[in-house]
């Protein structure tokens, strides 16, 4: 992303650019989290199921 400075606003092209850049980076922090906690309950209910289908067999 080419963040363009004109003469006189830079300021306010600064302080755009910098919310931007940190609202994208909460985005994407945020997504990150919501996927990485998804993916681990979803680790835990295979093994959970892994485990109740096991067990039957081996008793």
């Amino acid at each position: 992303m080419a963040i363009v400075t004109v003469p006189g606003s830079t300021s306010v092209t600064a302080r755009a650019s910098v919310l931007a850049a940190a609202a994208d980076a909460g985005a994407v922090t945020l997504f990150g989290a919501v996927l990485l906690a998804l993916g681990l309950v979803l680790l835990l209910v295979a093994l959970a199921g892994l485990g109740i289908q096991s067990i039957p067999v081996v008793g």
